[in-house]
């Protein structure tokens, strides 16, 4: 024989009832739980371990301390007048639903079910009604940053009832800052810090019933040291500015700002200058200015209080900046001659503050000072001594500042020299009655006038080239050119000697 389950059994086992039902045996021991336990004004089920079959049982009665409670058969039921309203019955598995308890509903509770097959199953269970747990209160004083402990109580009015608490959801267990007292209804947080801000719970409960108190701990802290920051960075004239002030605090604290030791108040201002363009967050710390001026420039402070009227200070300098604009250079004097002038060069800008100067010659860079070449003034001025024709530039003044930059256009210098290295080219022996041209060429600066003779004799040829139409036998012989540069005022001469050969024609 086996039983429902599997297990081998006989009808003799000792505290099993067995049925047999569609040709197999159903096996149960106490089909209920021995002990139940119940809340004072709450419910409670008396469960069996019998599964539902397709067959109604042909009865189900339950009673307590021997007292009729409820009989169901398949075609009535009957209940005790008093329980009419605080039970329900669940025929298909014989279980009792018990509402509203009191202390009278203790006692020991009897189940008797007759199947189908007519074989009576029972059970026992004995039910302890406690008393509802109440709303534990529980009391955890605002602490701040820096106490040696802070204690939490938990109180529900009965000390034997279990407590466990828990931070934010979390369980507590004991550790260095964390200790219980008198069963758990103590809670001590040692060392407090502004991480243990959080929601505290004690979880009270006994065998039937769990309550929960809540208590929200803050801790207070701060001001700490104060962040000035300065958006944006560096700042600009006409534009807007933002000076934010963070510091941690709670509660959060409030913030004050002085300009140069005087207060930033809406409505105090510095100066008339400030109205209607400054916003003051006292309790965000943050100051906004705005139509920036130059002006604005200077140490500003921010104070901050706390509700314990701890203070702190936070300072920042502010530089307001013009941006560059029309950058010019231009010389000394525009006559220079090679090695015996010298000219100084100025860098001006119509708007900027705050400038910085770079000189260009050219591509390169001008950052090396000799006895020749000298930046001056604060970068503002370049002079060269003793000029070359090597000098010539092109010069470029570079003025920056941290917001903006701008070049002047190019300076190009005119160095006098020459004439030098002075030479005729042309032929030297000709035929009769040909075209016949003499080119004359110097180094100068600025370029030499040119002018001829020939045979010691001028002529009223200037310029660079000697034409001769049809050379005959009164243009041969020694070619004289002299260039002559008005700047220098210096003159250099050359000589050409032209032949002829053949015999004239005709």
């Amino acid at each position: 024989m086996a039983c429902v389950n599997g297990s081998a059994m006989t009808p003799s086992m000792a505290g099993n009832n067995i049925v047999k039902h569609d040709n197999r045996y159903l096996c149960f021991g106490n089909i209920i739980d021995v002990r139940v336990y119940g809340t004072h004004g709450k419910n409670t089920t008396f469960t069996t371990t019998i599964k539902p079959t397709s067959d109604p049982f042909s009865s189900v009665s339950w009673a307590v301390n021997g007292s009729f409670i409820i009989t169901s058969t398949i075609s009535n039921t009957i209940v005790e007048p008093k329980y009419a309203d605080r039970t329900t019955l669940f025929r298909e598995t014989g279980s009792l639903e018990l509402r509203n308890l009191t202390n009278e509903d203790s006692g020991e509770y009897t189940v008797h079910i007759i199947p189908a097959s007519g074989q009576l199953i029972s059970g026992a269970a004995v039910l302890e009604v406690q008393p509802k747990i109440p709303t534990p209160t529980v009391t955890c004083p605002p602490s701040t940053e820096g106490m040696s402990e802070v204690t939490f109580l938990c109180d529900d009015g009965d000390t034997s009832n279990a407590k466990q608490w828990t931070r934010d959801g979390q369980p507590l267990l004991p550790s260095d800052r964390i200790a219980f007292l008198e069963n758990n209804r103590i809670l001590m947080l040692k060392g407090v810090n502004r991480t243990d801000t959080a929601e505290y719970r004690c979880n009270v409960s006994n065998l039937s019933d769990h309550e929960v108190g809540t208590c929200q701990l803050t801790v207070y802290y701060g001001p700490d040291t104060p962040t000035v920051q300065q958006h944006p960075n560096p700042a600009v004239e006409e534009e807007r500015l933002t000076l934010s002030c963070a510091s941690d605090s709670l509660p959060p604290a409030t913030f004050t700002w002085e300009f140069q030791r005087r207060p930033l108040v809406p409505g105090s201002l510095v100066s008339p200058a400030y109205r209607k363009r400054i916003s003051l967050n006292t309790t965000s710390g943050w100051l906004d200015l705005w139509d920036l001026t130059v002006g604005d420039s200077g140490a500003y402070t921010v104070e901050i209080t706390t509700h314990t009227d701890q203070q702190l200070n936070g300072s920042t300098g502010l530089n307001v900046y013009e941006r560059v604009s029309s950058v010019t250079v231009t010389p000394n004097t525009t006559e220079l001659l090679e090695f015996n002038s010298s000219v100084r060069i100025s860098c001006h800008v119509s708007t900027g503050t705050s400038l910085s100067y770079l000189w260009m010659n050219g591509s390169s860079e001008i950052t090396v000072s000799s006895d020749r070449v000298q930046v001056g003034d604060g970068g503002t001025t370049l002079t060269i001594l003793n000029v070359s024709r090597y000098d010539r530039g092109p010069y470029t003044c570079n003025v920056s500042n941290p917001v903006s930059n701008d070049v002047g256009r190019p300076l190009t210098l005119t160095i006098g020299y020459g004439p030098e290295r002075l030479a005729i080219i042309g032929p030297s022996l000709v035929e009769f009655g040909e075209v016949t041209l003499l080119y004359c060429s110097a180094m100068s600066v600025p370029p030499p006038s040119y002018t001829w003779s020939l045979n010691g004799v001028h002529t009223t040829v200037q310029g660079p080239v000697y034409v001769i139409a049809s050379i005959n036998s009164s243009d041969y012989g020694k070619y004289t050119c002299t260039a002559v540069n008005t700047l220098t005022d210096l003159s250099q001469a050359a000589d050409h000697a032209v032949s002829l050969k053949g015999k004239p024609k005709g």
